[in-house]
């Protein structure tokens, strides 16, 4: 491990010193270096910014996703059940950490689960996902990320992570089966029934904060309201329940441990849940993280790290005004900072090519230059690229510059 945190510091450096990105492109195609090592790392640094410190107002969501995959060969996909599809599925599933603010949001940590047969099969520790969630919560306090409330769906509020959740410190939001079962003087009942005692004038109509229907409308109003409720596993929480009408039935049962907050407030956090879905989305639809077609762990491992990277990078550049400073507005969505880099990469190459080719008047000449700078200072016979591609390039430089 030592080892890798020496080549780790000197080829960063020699990447800021040189400005060299084939130095830091040749360590990552290595056989060395660790993917959680180098996120470890981006954590830290975000940690020691202003700009992008993980504040306890903060909200960090839990949640996995499957990725379906069709070759059986891939090491990282097994099968396992998806509640979306309410059946098994072959793909890689993925348990992940998102935090969210007012001002920011980024991927925190993330861990590959297979199911025990497999892990068996390809030689590796088998852990469930909530042990898995586990290990992910304790990464993130060690980075110095503390005192944040961790929003999750009903699969993870289990009493063993509830505790560990409690003993490092942070509060949860999460969202409560109807089955589970509290006690309400001595006698037990599921949540359902209790709800069903609560009067009339005990219930909040509210604006719509978490739809609870795909056909509700934006604008419509839901029902809240809240109790004090002995869960059994969990003992004392504060509960919230929704529904839709004053007349309906309860949809949507939450319980917390932050006794302080309304249940408006505790509403709105979970509702802030949604985010790391939206997170999912974007980096499947702009930075392809479903794409992932190699066979080794390790390789999705790292894949997984570079997506992780690459989405802070984009954010990064949009906390720190980069759009503006450009000139460029800031985008609403992801995709569009995205769109946004793109475009400055653009421009960026078309300067460097208007710099070096008003020194060089020679089109061999030029193109040997950039074959010696890419091939770090070797000596390469070079000639004109005869090819397609090369003309469809040359043509769109000469359509953005007119």
């Amino acid at each position: 491990m030592k080892n890798n945190d020496a080549s780790l510091k000197g080829i960063s450096k020699r990447c800021i010193d040189k400005r060299d990105p084939s130095t830091f492109a040749r360590f990552l195609s290595s056989s060395t270096w660790n993917p959680f090592e180098l996120n470890s790392r981006r954590l830290e640094y975000f940690q020691s910014l202003k700009q992008l410190r993980a504040i306890e107002k903060g909200i960090i969501s839990l949640d996995d996703y499957i990725s379906g995959k069709s070759g059986k060969k891939i090491k990282s996909a097994g099968w396992t059940y998806s509640h979306s599809k309410n059946k098994t599925v072959l793909g890689q599933n993925v348990v992940v950490l998102h935090y969210k603010d007012e001002k920011k949001e980024y991927g925190l940590n993330y861990s590959v689960y297979l199911n025990k047969k497999k892990s068996e099969k390809e030689g590796r520790e088998f852990k469930t996902r909530l042990e898995r969630a586990s290990e992910l919560i304790r990464e993130i306090r060690s980075a110095g990320i503390k005192g944040q409330t961790i929003a999750m769906d009903s699969w993870f509020v289990t009493s063993d992570l509830i505790s560990e959740i409690t003993k490092l410190g942070y509060h949860w939001v999460g969202r409560i089966k109807s089955n589970r079962i509290c006690f309400l003087d001595g006698q037990p009942l599921n949540v359902r029934e209790f709800a069903r005692d609560i009067p009339d004038d005990e219930w909040q109509e509210t604006p719509l904060v978490y739809k609870t229907s795909k056909k509700r409308n934006p604008e419509s109003t839901q029902y809240i309201a809240s109790r004090i409720v002995d869960l059994k596993t969990l003992g004392k929480i504060k509960m919230v329940f929704v529904k839709e009408t004053l007349e309906g039935a309860v949809k949507l049962f939450l319980g917390t441990d932050r006794l302080d907050l309304s249940a408006w407030g505790i509403l709105k956090i979970y509702a802030e849940r949604w985010r790391i879905e939206t997170f999912f989305r974007d980096c499947k639809q702009n930075i392809d993280l479903s794409g992932y077609m190699g066979r080794t762990f390790i390789g999705f491992e790292r894949f997984l790290c570079l997506i992780f990277i690459a989405y802070s990078f984009v954010k990064y550049l949009s906390l720190m005004g980069f759009w503006g400073r450009n000139r460029l507005k800031r985008g609403m969505t992801f995709g569009e900072e995205l769109d946004n880099y793109h475009q400055l990469c653009f421009e960026r190459f078309i300067s460097v090519i208007h710099d070096v080719s008003s020194k060089i008047d020679d089109k061999s000449a030029l193109i040997a230059l950039f074959r010696h700078q890419f091939n770090n200072d070797k000596s390469l016979i070079s000639n004109p690229l005869n090819d397609y591609m090369f003309y469809d390039l040359k043509s769109h430089i000469l359509a953005a510059i007119g």
